[in-house]
């Protein structure tokens, strides 16, 4: 093809053609042009169909991992639900006779007062993208924004967690340790004694106690704090879900 053009100049110079000759040179750079733009275009084609596949492989993974979360999240929420639940039955119980109060399994309600857990998350594709640039790669700004919330709101959720944990390390655990009866509590849990505490406890003399009555009221304020922060999670995690189908 080069020779056909270079023996079509030569001609066109030798007959003293200059008027075609400028033309042909014109037509030659147009057709030069032309196939620089083709080629960047299959180039740019090329280029964007990586990043589709890599942007379908990324919320792949994410979209695995949102699923997890999602199960871990709603496991967690049902936990902190009923620690919030048995402290509200334990709050039902101050001044009240003893009679009443004996037909009740306090055991039970106290240690379940006490269950709450760090939400943990696996976070290992968001961080992924964050630390690589590759957030970028995804098109859907709305994805992208529900991901910056994540981010957001869990370090807000674990600063509420510890917050309630601080308040059961410092104060509640305290209090318990002088006024009730751990053992008689930790048969719910993994030590799974079956025999109660040998030293006997007026056990029931805690809610003629207004200090134990603002313990809870306190600590049911900061579980319910963090409960509303992991609902917010659960929240943008079916946000997440919903992008990554899209």
């Amino acid at each position: 093809m080069i020779k056909f053009f270079r023996k079509i100049r030569q001609r066109l110079l030798t007959e003293n053609k200059f008027s075609k000759y400028f033309l042909y040179a014109i037509g030659e750079i147009v057709l030069v042009v032309i196939g620089i733009l083709i080629a960047l275009q299959i180039n740019n084609w090329n280029e964007n169909q990586k990043e589709i596949k890599l942007e379908q492989g990324l919320l792949k993974n994410l979209a695995q991992e949102n699923k997890a979360n999602q199960a871990s999240i709603k496991q967690l929420i049902h936990t902190v639900s009923n620690c919030y639940e048995a402290n509200y039955s334990l709050m039902e119980l101050f001044a009240k006779d003893d009679l009443f109060l004996s037909t009740q399994n306090i055991d039970s309600l106290i240690f379940n007062s006490l269950e709450f857990d760090r939400y943990s998350p696996s976070e290992n594709v968001l961080q992924e993208l964050l630390s690589s640039g590759k957030l970028d790669i995804i098109q859907s700004d709305s994805l992208k924004n529900t991901l910056f919330d994540w981010t957001r709101v869990l370090k807000v959720a674990e600063e509420r967690y510890l917050d309630c944990n601080r308040k059961l390390v410092s104060d509640l655990t305290p209090y318990l340790t002088q006024n009730y009866v751990f053992k008689d509590l930790d048969q719910y849990g993994n030590l799974n004694w079956k025999e109660p505490s040998k030293f006997k406890k007026n056990k029931q003399a805690i809610f003629d106690d207004l200090v134990y009555e603002n313990l809870i009221d306190d600590f049911m304020y900061r579980i319910d704090r963090y409960l509303i922060e992991l609902k917010k999670l659960e929240t943008i995690i079916k946000q997440v879900e919903s992008h990554t189908n899209d």
